[in-house]
């Protein structure tokens, strides 16, 4: 920028630094004027960790900056000897990150942060240098200071050295090293560098030249295992959150880190100590903020101090997306177990101790859908992937078969003498067997004409007693059970729709309807429910048809994790063949699942009640946007179908105990009519033949496994087997009624099939997997969703596929909304001819960014 001076103010009686401009920027009346007047803005910053500017004067023809004059080294110095301490990083970002928030209000980007332009003063304040200068000489020099790769003034002005040059690149977001437009993340991503390198005492990118530093900027991440063990876990949040490359997903204002900061402050790090010291010791900082290291000195114990909440974060790792299920602490809640997806839409387990930022995949854990249990020891880990149930180590190895030939996975608990308990299906009880092998045994009786479903089972630490949910369309039935093993004996805990989670000394922890988690006592001794549930965070995650929460806790009682509640209702979306949106059909609301008519004026759509989850139908109108009740019962009703002139609507409902078919007029709701109830089981209906004389369903038997595919006279008679003792989804008839299209067991996780009704002929479409098949244009059409929750068109010619699929769009994509592609919901349908789809479009935010962490949480309980 020029020539820099100590001087002194005699008026004042004080130094300053003046910094006087370059002739080529003093030489222009505009550059000075441009110049003086941003210099003007900065003046405006008033803050203990902000270097002031006190002026600018013009000293002939070469104007200056007076500028507060800071004693001290610069961070950069004080790193040439290598990390701070933990507690100097802290004091030192936190520093850092007021003045930038006070910058930020004020609408002042710095745009060079940096170590060099961070002061350390001898009393160990910190004062940030050169606030705004890189936009005031851009400005001065006529350049956009927003659109210039190398925008800081270390690099505008000519003759700089080749290390500064380098120290500046280090610190670039990658918007600014491609030459966008910048904003305050890129301060925010420079801080993140600058608490990186405060920690590790090493640049977060390095590279021997510029083009090196900027390609490892935009391309690689930062290796975030170099940071000291005793990084508490969510300060290595923090610098994720900093670092990421995408700035729509970086930490929006450094006001809230600031505040995670501080926290941080107050929490101790365990120094490495002699070996005899320490009794039980954890990881460093799990030790620190459990409070679970017990001292010896000299044979006597030392108390441990109140253990105070501490909250943090856990991510995906990068490339990677949570899913919407909790985060399974180890029984001692020093290791997390969660879900996540790659870009294919394939989930795995991953395993993260609390210690550390660094997750870790679990090879052969691909396709794990919803919770996955860890053993008692916390040595182990059961999955459930492809309708088989594994246990793999925590550690890594090779997955071992547990029971396979299971249909869902809603609840598992692995308990003492490795006794596996959980729900195999669906409407139907709970069973065990040993994670060794052998029988499979019923543990409960479902009344079917009652109750829906046994659910989320958790053993309870004597291995007698355990933990379940009934699942029911009458209120007073549902709720949390208590049963004990080997016996019929089931006691009422709480008459709430979710399942129980147990933690030590004895709190039962469930989710409310109103998205509250609450913690009730359940004495262990007794097992009877003691005192007033107590609320302990929210809005919490909620899913009310499912009844569950999407929380959990280590058995030890010291770790709870959540996932906060979006509350942002769905949409019901139209796109065209290339994604391009439509327009919107009806208002917001959680729709669960809908089934447009064939002229495509009307659709179902199912709608929960939020405080029992049962389901019933709405119709909406396409043209006037109106949201009319169809079904009022109070069981479920569910899994619409139209009749061929849209007058009809046929449904599953489960208001004669299994679920039966019944059938009503759309212009007089209130009018249903039983149509079929089977006797082996239940009964769903997936399309209403062209002609109208048959409905397409599928079955299941006693046990709730999916048992085929039918054809029901609508009229009544006799039942045809089209499919018979197969897992199918979703089938759909072809216009002409001769074939259907159908999902089941494929090459991942399913695929789409096509099979000839009279001679039962079928070929497989999906080549890497699919869902939700759709047919188009007369039957020449096939729309599916492949595994990466994109729209696939195959060319069907009689009973050949002609050529490979191709890719259509993204539903919800440009809306910024999600899809949530389901194996057995219908979430998308096509109008006849194929031109226009409907999707029901989740709020953004419903792909969780973080699992959040509270350590100690039970000592904010009465």
């Amino acid at each position: 920028m020029g020539d820099v001076y100590r001087a002194r103010d005699a008026r004042l009686g004080r130094d300053v630094a003046i910094k006087a401009l370059s002739s080529h920027i003093a030489a222009d009346p505009d550059a000075v004027m441009r110049f003086e007047r941003e210099a003007r803005t900065l003046a405006s910053l008033n803050h203990p960790n902000i270097a002031a500017i006190y002026g600018v004067e013009d000293n002939g023809d070469q104007p200056a900056l007076v500028l507060e004059f800071v004693e001290g080294e610069t961070l950069a110095d004080r790193l040439v000897r290598g990390p701070l301490q933990f507690p100097e990083a802290i004091a030192c970002a936190a520093q850092i990150a007021d003045a930038l928030d006070v910058a930020h209000e004020a609408g002042i980007v710095h745009r060079d942060l940096k170590p060099a332009n961070i002061k350390i003063t001898d009393d160990r304040r910190v004062k940030v240098l050169d606030f705004g200068l890189a936009k005031a000489v851009a400005l001065a020099a006529g350049d956009s200071p927003d659109l210039d790769p190398v925008n800081s003034p270390t690099i505008t002005v000519r003759g700089t050295r080749h290390g500064v040059i380098l120290g500046t690149a280090a610190y670039m977001s990658p918007e600014q090293a491609r030459g966008k437009r910048i904003d305050k993340r890129t301060d925010i991503w420079a801080f993140g560098c600058v608490l990186y390198e405060m920690l590790t005492g090493q640049r977060a990118f390095k590279g021997e030249t510029t083009s090196d530093i900027i390609a490892a900027i935009i391309e690689r991440s930062p290796e975030l295992d170099r940071l000291p063990r005793s990084t508490p876990p969510h300060l290595r949040r923090i610098i994720e959150r900093c670092l990421e490359k995408d700035p729509r997903r970086r930490a929006r204002d450094i006001a809230d880190l600031r505040v995670e900061i501080e926290q941080a402050e107050g929490v101790p790090v365990v120094a490495p100590r002699r070996a005899w010291i320490p009794v039980a010791v954890s990881a460093a900082v799990t030790v620190a903020a459990l409070g679970m290291a017990g001292m010896v000195w000299r044979g006597r114990a030392e108390p441990a101090p109140p253990a105070s909440p501490i909250e943090f974060t856990v991510a995906a790792p990068a490339g990677y997306q949570l899913l919407a299920v909790p985060g399974i602490p180890s029984p001692d809640g020093s290791r997390i177990a969660f879900l996540a997806s790659d870009d294919k839409n394939v989930s795995s387990v991953f395993v993260r101790p609390l210690d550390a930022a660094v997750s870790r995949r679990l090879e052969g854990t691909d396709g794990t859908s919803n919770v996955p249990v860890w053993s008692p020891d916390g040595r182990s880990i059961a999955f459930f992937a492809s309708g088989v149930w594994k246990r793999v180590s925590a550690d890594g190895g090779a997955p071992v078969t547990i029971v396979a030939d299971v249909l869902a996975n809603l609840g598992a608990s692995w308990g003492p003498g490795d006794l596996f308990l959980f729900a195999p299906a669906n409407r139907t009880s709970l069973a065990r067997i040993q994670v060794t092998g052998g029988a499979l045994q019923p543990v409960t009786a479902l009344d079917t004409a009652k109750d829906n479903s046994h659910r989320w089972p958790t053993l309870l630490p004597d291995g007698l007693h355990y933990l379940f949910t009934v699942r029911s369309d009458s209120p007073e039935r549902l709720g949390i059970k208590l049963g004990v093993l080997g016996s019929a004996e089931m006691r009422s805990l709480v008459n709430v729709a979710s399942q129980a989670i147990y933690a030590q000394p004895g709190w039962l922890l469930y989710a409310t309807p109103d998205e509250v988690l609450m913690a009730q006592r359940l004495d262990p001794a007794t097992f009877s429910i003691q005192g007033t549930p107590q609320p302990v965070v929210g809005p919490v995650r909620y899913n009310g048809p499912s009844f569950s929460g999407v929380f959990h806790a280590s058995v030890d009682g010291r770790v709870l994790t959540y996932v906060p509640s979006v509350r942002a209702a769905s949409t019901l979306e139209w796109f065209d063949r290339t994604g391009k949106p439509l327009g919107r059909v009806g208002p917001e609301r959680d729709y669960r699942g809908m089934r447009l008519s064939p002229d495509g004026r009307q659709v179902a759509v199912e709608l929960a009640d939020p405080q029992v989850g049962t389901r019933d139908l709405w119709i909406v109108d396409t043209s006037t946007q109106a949201l009319s009740r169809f079904t009022s019962h109070a069981a479920t009703d569910w899994r619409a179908v139209f009749a061929p002139d849209g007058s009809e609507i046929a449904f599953a409902s489960d208001r004669a105990g299994v679920s039966s078919l019944f059938r009503g007029s759309t212009r007089s709701p209130g009018s249903e009519t039983a149509v079929h109830r089977s006797s082996e089981g239940g009964a769903f209906p997936m399309d209403w033949s062209p002609d109208g004389a048959s409905l397409l369903i599928t079955h299941d038997d006693r046990n709730g496994r999916p048992s085929g595919v039918s054809l029901v006279p609508v009229s009544g008679g006799a039942e045809s087997i089209v499919i018979a003792n197969e897992r199918v989804a979703t089938p759909r008839l072809s216009p002409d009624g001769t074939r259907i299209a159908f999902v089941g067991p494929g090459t991942t996780e399913t695929d789409v099939y096509v099979l000839s009704i009279a001679d039962k002929e079928r070929i497989r479409i999906s080549t890497d997997g699919g869902s939700n098949p759709s047919w188009g244009a007369g039957g020449r059409e096939l729309f599916f969703v492949n595994n990466g929750g994109e729209i696939m068109r195959a060319v069907i010619d009689g009973k050949t596929q002609v050529g490979r699929p191709e890719v259509l769009f993204r539903p919800c994509a440009a809306l910024g909304r999600s899809f949530s592609r389901g194996i057995a919901d219908d979430l998308i349908d096509v109008v006849a001819d194929g031109t226009r789809f409907l999707a029901v479009c989740d709020a953004p935010g419903t792909i969780p960014p973080d699992i959040n962490v509270i350590v100690n949480w039970q000592s904010r309980l009465k």
